[in-house]
């Protein structure tokens, strides 16, 4: 399976996982749809060896400009959308995003941008 399936299968994933979370977690929170997220990611890096967990991370920090090694990517979209509700809601738009960006530049250019934007060296 090519990267770009793989990124294309994870947006509709997370896009079914917001309209109908029930059918994926016992209890609907932030906190236990990152952990399924988390969990798909891992699975596709497990089996494909694409590692769209880091990438979706790294897009995460520079969408929101915001890069810290104790927060999460929901804690990430949560400091900018002020509720669990609110960061939900937008997952799927934003798994949309990443995949056009991921299939535009793969995992090495979103890994070089995150290294422009946060880690700048003359």
């Amino acid at each position: 399976m090519t990267d770009k399936y793989l990124a294309n299968k994870f947006s509709q994933h997370v896009t079914l996982l917001v309209k109908r979370p029930g059918m994926f977690v016992k209890h609907t929170s932030l906190e236990t749809i990152e952990i399924h997220i988390n969990a798909y990611l891992l699975s596709i890096l497990d089996t494909h060896e694409v590692n769209l967990l880091a990438s979706w991370s790294y897009w995460i920090a520079m969408k929101f400009n915001i890069w810290s090694t104790a927060w999460s990517w929901g804690d990430t979209i949560k400091m900018s959308e002020q509720s669990d509700n609110n960061t939900i809601f937008i997952l799927s738009e934003l798994a949309a995003e990443f995949t056009s960006e991921f299939i535009r530049v793969g995992t090495k250019g979103i890994e070089e941008a995150h290294k422009q934007q946060f880690f700048k060296v003359d």
